[in-house]
């Protein structure tokens, strides 16, 4: 492993910490329930139809929360997690 691998890892697993920490100060590590903790504000605005008004519906609701959730979160997941790859095959070729 190279520092420049190292660095990202590093930062990467702080920037997580942070999002568990987070995650768990909302309510979201409960047992036995899964969530009890407050959903996103932002989401409420959106369901509203505070940005779109055409989110009000629930089947367009649905295919927007499939849309971006499902695909959209996880492209945008490996997008980020894909320069640290080609450091570490870059640095052991």
């Amino acid at each position: 492993c190279d520092s420049r691998t190292l660095v990202m890892a590093v930062l990467v697993s702080v920037w997580g910490s942070r999002l568990t920490w987070n995650f768990s100060r909302r309510g979201g590590y409960t047992w036995p329930k899964v969530w009890e903790g407050d959903e996103d504000y932002r989401w409420k605005y959106l369901q509203e139809g505070f940005l779109l008004d055409i989110l009000k519906h629930k089947p367009v609701w649905t295919i927007f929360n499939l849309g971006f959730i499902a695909v959209y979160q996880n492209l945008l997941l490996f997008w980020i997690v894909a320069p640290s790859v080609v450091a570490h095959v870059v640095a052991t070729d």
